[in-house]
Order: structure tokens, then sequence, then C-alpha cells
């Protein structure tokens, strides 16, 4: 082969591999998050619930249960309480942890909790749906009729769940 073609392959090559190098260091910093990056998350946007729950489940993974449950108990105090959006999504997701890895103490501690601060219409229907996920349709059953149907007998959305959910259960 002519020297040109030679150079040029060569290029070639080195461009391929200046790409993958690329390429692996992009995927190893996506992969290579730590508690510092969400830190980092959390202080420049401290009403971003979605941050704090990546950053609890991060906690989960590489920690403990205890730990994970600290984030959340920081993102309650520190979510602005005019963002009732983001603060209720806090609270779905600790009583989805809660649910899949507390007891039932610990989980019912903290749907009282949430449903002190927070619409209870609301939590009641994302405990709702937390029951149907977790396979325990008989509680789900339960809110509806003892806490929903008669607190908001009026409320023609709660009607259509609770018709959609007995056609589907």
């Amino acid at each position: 082969k002519s020297s040109i073609i030679k150079n040029n392959e060569e290029k070639i090559n080195l461009k391929k591999g200046t790409i993958l190098t690329t390429e692996r260091l992009i995927i190893r910093n996506w992969k290579e998050k730590d508690a510092e990056y969400y830190e980092k998350q959390i202080l420049s946007q401290p009403n971003n619930s979605v941050a704090w729950i990546e950053y609890a489940s991060y906690i989960l993974d590489k920690l403990n249960l205890d730990s994970s449950r600290k984030i959340f108990e920081r993102a309650i105090k520190t979510i602005d309480i005019t963002k009732q959006k983001e603060k209720l999504n806090i609270w779905v997701a600790y009583m989805n942890l809660e649910n899949t890895f507390g007891n039932d103490e610990t989980f019912r501690s903290v749907v009282e909790r949430a449903l002190e601060v927070n619409y209870k219409k609301d939590v009641f229907l994302q405990l709702i749906q937390i029951h149907i996920n977790s396979g325990k349709i008989i509680l789900a059953n339960e809110i509806y009729t003892t806490a929903v149907l008669k607190d908001y007998f009026s409320d023609i959305k709660v009607w259509k769940e609770f018709l959609s959910f007995n056609f589907k259960y």
C-alpha cells in the first residue's frame, strides 16, 4: 500500500479510537455518579423532587435503607412548602420506599405523616396505587370504600377511578 493510504488508515483508526475513548468516558461518568454529584444537584435545585428521589435511590443502592430515609427527611424539610406537587412526589416516593423495604409500622407512620401535610385525597389516591402496584388489591379496595368514597362522595373523578378499579380487579 502506498504511504498516503496507510497514513489515511492510521488517521481513521486514531479517530475511531478517540471516539471510542470519548464514548467510554461518557458512559463511565454517567455510571459513576456519586454522593457529591447528587449533593450538588440538590443544592442547585433544592425544590426538584426528582433530584431528591434519584439521590435517595442512589443512597439506598450504595448504602442502606436508613440512609435513604434520611435523604427523604432532608427533602421534606428542604423543599419549599409552596411547592405542593414536589412535596407530594417526595411523600409518594417515601411511601413506596417503606412499602417495599420497610415494615408495617414504618409504612403506616410515613402514610400518617403524609396525610397531615398534603391534601388527603391526593395521598389516598396515591396510596391506592401503591397498594395496587404491590398486589395488595384488598387494601386498595378498603381505602376506596372506607376513606375516599366516604369523604369525597360527590367527586366524579374519584367515582371514575373507583369504577375503573372495580372493572380491573
